[in-house]
């Protein structure tokens, strides 16, 4: 049996007793004074639930030198927790409720905009991108589909008009001043406000169930208060935007890589990084960093967000885990790699379009650049 003595020296307790008297039936004398036959007498002590001897038993009164972890580690069994220590855990339990609550309540206010000059061909998933930057757009809680309405006219065909409503009112502020007049496609620039509602508008009365049939709750399949708590583990993953200019890494097959390892740098003095996405061809230059736990992604956005990198400023926000950045390659992109591969055919090794084997030569043609 090994116990840890005063001095912080281990020491073997020969002769101590290992039984617990208050479950060991007995009437011979005091069962919870123990007398070894060297001589030497041990105490059970009610509160610590382990012997000691008379003078262990006073430097713990005076100096409690022993800890919890060691008497667990001497008796092999936890001690019991008090009523004030389950008090304790009770009320934090409660706070971390009332925390998580907070955080995830979806506060009243007005949180739809609405949009005009989108082109023909605009889908719901495009709008939802554009709009995202300013925070989570609604989604349907039965069908988990974008609160993203298309307005059309008689014969069916799409206006270039229609509303979206964000999950908080704060990102409907933050979208009428950075969204009015910016481009949604080339050639394509969008108008943002705040819809008007009509007074003459009547809302649509519930029917009251007088038939007294029963009815049937639809299943809720898309819970979005979890997209605002800090705590899911699903959300460790951050979405920078206007990180980079991508045709400056079409033509220089260093930029990418650099740009990687500063923004990995910068990340990890907010947390350990567990992988980095770069998309290349995306025009509003996005990189997707995982975190392994979500308080270092908490912390990344708050510290990171609207800052300089660059010369850029910065847009950084949790991955709402739908959207998708991929982006084909475009024409100008295309057109940059072929007049490399044609300048490396005529000699000049210095525009070599790939860098992957110096040692080799590479005789086939340059592939696009591969999305993360």
């Amino acid at each position: 049996f090994l116990l840890l003595r005063m001095d912080g020296e281990p020491r073997v307790a020969v002769g101590r007793p290992i039984h617990d008297p208050t479950k060991v039936l007995t009437t011979e004398g005091n069962p919870f004074i123990y007398e070894h036959e060297d001589g030497t007498i041990y105490i059970w002590d009610f509160v610590k639930s382990v012997w000691f001897t008379e003078a262990e038993r006073g430097l713990v009164q005076e100096e409690d030198e022993v800890k919890d972890e060691d008497l667990e580690e001497i008796t092999g069994k936890k001690r019991p927790r008090t009523k004030e220590e389950k008090k304790a855990d009770r009320e934090d339990k409660k706070d971390d409720e009332r925390h998580l609550k907070a955080m995830t309540q979806i506060p009243a206010g007005p949180r739809t905009v609405a949009i005009e000059g989108l082109p023909p061909d605009t889908t719901v998933e495009q709008i939802a991108e554009h709009f995202s930057k300013c925070g989570i757009v609604k989604r349907d809680e039965y069908t988990g589909e974008y609160s993203i309405t298309l307005h059309k006219d008689e014969k069916g065909n799409f206006t270039g008009s229609a509303r979206l409503s964000y999950l908080r009112p704060e990102s409907l502020e933050l979208a009428l001043i950075m969204l009015p007049d910016s481009e949604f496609a080339p050639g394509f620039n969008i108008r943002v406000f705040e819809p008007v509602k009509d007074p003459n508008k009547k809302k649509k009365k519930k029917k009251n169930n007088k038939g007294g049939k029963t009815k049937t709750k639809k299943r809720k399949l898309y819970d979005q208060s979890k997209d605002l708590s800090w705590d899911e583990e699903s959300r460790v993953h951050v979405v920078f935007r206007n990180v980079f200019d991508p045709v400056e890494g079409w033509k220089d097959l260093n930029f990418f890589p650099e740009i990687e390892a500063d923004l990995r740098e910068g990340c990890e003095t907010m947390g350990p990084v567990e992988s980095i996405k770069l998309f290349e061809n995306h025009p509003e230059g996005v990189v997707i960093v995982k975190f392994e736990e979500p308080v270092a992604a908490g912390r990344c956005i708050e510290k990171m967000h609207d800052r300089w990198f660059g010369g850029r400023r910065l847009i950084v926000e949790y991955y709402d885990n739908t959207t998708n950045y991929d982006v084909e390659d475009p024409p100008e992109k295309i057109e940059i790699q072929q007049k490399r591969w044609s300048q490396w055919i005529e000699g000049d090794e210095g525009s070599k379009p790939s860098t992957e084997d110096d040692d080799t030569t590479n005789d086939s043609a340059p592939t696009t650049a591969n999305q993360p």
